[in-house]
């Protein structure tokens, strides 16, 4: 055991290190990167915060600034380059990372494991250090969902953390992540307590209209700015955005590219991708034929990892302009589904939660303070290599039979419990042994050859995909290379289409030609040869080509 989480941590620390060198090992990369890069560098030289600007006084409306303020605090600290741009978002996928662990621990899920398979997850890796959205987007709901789930079942207090995600997503994302979160968090509270019972212990146990004072207090206060910097602000996010871009297959009114029209269904296709290589064991043991029993009889808390994970899903079924970065906020929500394992057989304690004891047990609940509900989760020998957690009160159970959530005074005894597993123990152990009890279980040490194999793998994996990059993949989607050959001393222009790379690489000095009525002597033009050509005879400029990068276009010096 000690091999395979020294195997686990070497990995882990190696994927993330590897993640962090590899932020100035390539430039950034058009659109998406290049983009939200130059939108963070005009933020920074124009001083103006608010707005973020797709070019020099036009403004973006199509997300809310937290990647532009992330990026542009970069750049001040580190300068015009693509560490400081990156970083960030590096961090904030390494505090989302930390995050899950720990509490995946809270829920005697092993903290390591959970962090390996989120880092390791392809969509995860990808996004944690570049420069897009969802990074911050899916932070925001994790911390939403962790902050609920730790209210309902431990202190209400946890209601104002995950209030304070959803702000930061509505600064992230906008309204998208409370959406994502009801879809997982009112099923969940129906199906695992009934209608009427679950919504109304949800809006009278919780507070919620406090809650949702604070996130307005820490959002709304952009969303007025921005409006009245740039009217007509609202109107495209909340209505185009939000609605017409998900509904409308092809949108036309996007104001700054083109929407990404795909198949209804495709986002589920980008979840399996984007949650490789886990994806694959995931399905494995949902069809395995000898357990996929097991694994459909869901508790309580089980259900909420897989509510969480297909949320973003559910929600793009439908919807015809999507990305696969989309799927990655629910990415926390299956790696806490995967490493949950399933019930292998019932307790005398399960026995409590059939028909007809299941009503005494829910009137008996609703009689105590929520600080002195003291029901727990399913026992350790419900799960194959799942520690108990029962200093986390559990407030109910389904009436189908599938949810059976179990109870536990929290200085009870249970020997019998661990004892047919090999565990040995006095008592059902603390949250804060979970973990250990899970590394000790003989049927969970069955994957040990696994786990290590991936401990060293992924790693190898990440370091050749940077060298596939770095020998040339880059340079097919930034126009870096080509201004690096350029002459400082030479004003640069663009014929035809301007990326943003060219923007960024350029510190938005490149030029379309079209927007110049008076050229010097001698300048430098890039572009597509047949452009370049057809523009230097009508305007009866002499161009050489000077140098031909790997994409399409060259640069060219006119005189």
């Amino acid at each position: 055991m000690k091999l395979v989480r020294s195997s686990l941590w070497l990995g882990l620390i190696a994927v993330w290190l590897i993640r962090l060198l590899s932020l100035s090992a390539y430039p950034l990369m058009d659109t998406t990167e290049a983009r939200y890069g130059e939108m963070a560098r005009i933020m920074v030289e124009t001083g103006n915060w608010i707005t973020p600007q797709f070019d020099y006084g036009v403004p973006f409306w199509g997300k809310p600034p937290l990647f532009a303020w992330m990026s542009a605090l970069g750049i001040n600290t580190l300068g015009v380059n693509e560490l400081a741009v990156r970083f960030p978002h590096w961090l904030l996928g390494l505090i989302t990372v930390a995050m899950l662990a720990w509490f995946a621990r809270r829920q005697g899920i092993s903290g390591l494991k959970a962090a390996f398979v989120l880092s390791t997850s392809v969509i995860f890796t990808i996004a944690s250090g570049a420069v897009m959205t969802d990074m911050a987007l899916t932070f925001s709901l994790t911390l939403a969902m962790i902050g609920f789930y730790l209210a309902w079942h431990e202190h209400r207090h946890w209601t104002y953390v995950g209030f304070i995600g959803l702000a930061v997503g509505m600064l992230a994302k906008g309204p998208l992540v409370i959406v994502l979160m009801g879809l997982a968090i009112l099923p969940w509270v129906v199906i695992v307590f009934g209608f009427r019972t679950g919504l109304k212990r949800l809006f009278t146990e919780l507070p919620l209209i406090r809650g949702t004072l604070l996130m307005l207090v820490i959002s709304v206060p952009w969303y007025v700015l921005a409006e009245r910097a740039t009217p007509g602000f609202l109107d495209y996010f909340i209505v185009g955005e939000h609605i017409k871009r998900f509904l409308v297959s092809g949108w036309q009114g996007d104001l700054y590219g083109t929407a990404h029209e795909r198949l209804r269904g495709t986002i589920w296709l980008y979840a399996l991708a984007g949650f490789m290589p886990w994806s694959l064991v995931l399905i494995y043991r949902l069809m395995n034929p000898k357990r996929s029993r097991q694994w459909w009889r869901f508790s309580a808390e089980t259900l909420y990892y897989v509510l969480w994970g297909i949320a973003p899903m559910v929600l793009f079924t439908l919807a015809g302009n999507i990305l696969p970065a989309y799927v990655l906020p629910g990415i926390p929500g299956l790696v806490l589904w995967l490493l949950s394992p399933p019930r292998t057989r019932k307790t005398n304690a399960d026995e409590k939660y059939t028909a007809k004891g299941l009503s005494q047990h829910h009137a008996s609940l609703h009689k105590k303070p929520m600080g002195e509900r003291t029901s727990g989760n399913i026992v350790a020998s419900n799960f194959v290599g799942h520690a108990t957690n029962t200093d986390m009160p559990m407030r109910g159970a389904s009436h189908s039979g599938v949810i059976v959530p179990c109870t536990y005074p929290q200085t009870s005894h249970n020997t019998s419990s661990f004892a047919h597993e090999g565990v040995k123990t006095s008592r059902v152990e603390p949250l804060s042994q979970a973990y250990q009890s899970v590394e000790r279980h003989p049927i969970a040490a069955t994957g040990n050859q696994r786990w290590l194999a991936m401990g060293g793998f992924i790693p190898l994996a990440l370091i050749i995909a940077v060298v596939v990059i770095q020998l040339g993949a880059d340079e097919k989607r930034s126009d870096k290379g080509l201004l690096n050959k350029a002459q400082h001393d030479l004003p640069v222009y663009y014929v035809g289409k301007r990326p943003f790379s060219g923007q960024f690489y350029s510190r938005g000095q490149a030029r379309l030609v079209d927007e110049v009525t008076h050229f010097p002597d001698k300048f430098q033009i890039i572009g597509k040869p047949k452009q370049v050509s057809r523009w230097a005879n009508q305007s009866g400029w002499r161009c050489l080509l000077n140098w031909q990068g790997k994409s399409s276009r060259g640069l060219y010096v006119c005189q």
